[in-house]
């Protein structure tokens, strides 16, 4: 058996946290094959989460865009305290085309949690279908599968960030939906701009200056929400319940390059979640990594 139903919440949320973080990580606009900047051809972004004013997770974001293409990679794994008493991993990956709209190729997702691994491969199919495959422990209950109809037209998680970024580096409000389908779960991320906000630099945040706040909250629409069911039915109180809300602050760090989240504030049942950009590296066309010097920008 796996566990407790304790320890299989926990390691689901906290690999639901990850990726709906990397859903908002950034990548360059839309329908773009050009470099991010001069001799830039990707970045890379350390970010540190802290719960209840505790540094639990460290996550890195590799982006990389070139003729045509884009592949986008995240890893997070706990520290200090958190990664003395559990011991957990999540990846996840896309490889997609930079056309009018992103367009994921395969998508991949990864969470180890003690000697247990949950892996999900999306491929999109040139019919508009995708291949789903699931490896999960077999003991792991499936239940309310995601109805092959409400898939199409649906995007991953990662690749939802292209659709965000492309409207704020353009000039456009953040507001818009992005329709996701990650494997198990269909539901709309829904994203409205709260305006502008100036931020200082700090222990825990390096960037200072400008930034677009955009908040963005889960819609429920299918699939298997059953671990959440502690708390209630999702699909019911996700609308109206802040603690499914994160605010997003989205800036300009590398001149030229895509706007990119640099804060981010939310909660959750352990108190108040916060994240921020750490660490800021570029990565050249022969694929040499540079650490940047994080500016403030006007």
């Amino acid at each position: 058996m796996l566990g407790t139903t304790r320890r299989r919440t926990a390691a689901l949320a906290v690999g639901g946290a990850l990726i709906g973080a990397g859903s908002l990580v950034g990548g360059p606009p839309a329908g773009s094959a050009a470099t991010p900047a001069g001799g830039i051809d990707g970045l890379v972004l350390e970010y540190q989460f802290y719960a209840g004013g505790v540094h639990i997770i460290d996550a890195e974001v590799a982006y990389m865009a070139s003729r045509g293409d884009y592949s986008m990679e995240i890893s997070a794994e706990p520290v200090g305290l958190l990664a003395l008493i559990t011991d957990f991993r999540f990846e996840a990956s896309v490889d997609g085309r930079l056309e009018s709209t992103p367009v994921p190729q395969e998508y991949m997702t990864a969470s180890y949690f003690q000697e247990y691994m949950w892996m999900r491969q999306l491929t999109y199919l040139e019919d508009g279908s995708i291949a789903v495959e699931i490896d999960e422990p077999a003991d792991f209950e499936e239940t309310e599968p995601v109805p092959a109809g409400e898939q199409v037209g649906t995007i991953d998680p990662l690749s939802g960030t292209v659709l965000l970024l492309e409207a704020v580096r353009a000039g456009d409000r953040c507001t818009r939906t992005v329709p996701v389908f990650d494997g198990k779960r269909r539901y709309d991320i829904v994203f409205s701009q709260r305006g502008f906000r100036t931020l200082d630099e700090s222990d825990r945040n390096i960037y200072a200056g400008n930034a677009i706040l955009c908040r963005g909250s889960l819609t429920p629409l299918s699939g298997d929400w059953s671990y959440r069911s502690q708390d209630g039915d999702w699909r019911e109180d996700a609308a109206a319940d802040d603690r499914r809300h994160v605010d997003v602050y989205v800036a300009e760090v590398v001149p030229g390059a895509p706007h990119v989240p640099v804060r981010f504030e939310g909660s959750s049942d352990r108190g108040r979640v916060y994240g921020h950009l750490a660490s800021v590296e570029t990565i050249g066309p022969d694929g040499t990594r540079t650490v940047f010097n994080v500016t403030v920008v006007d």
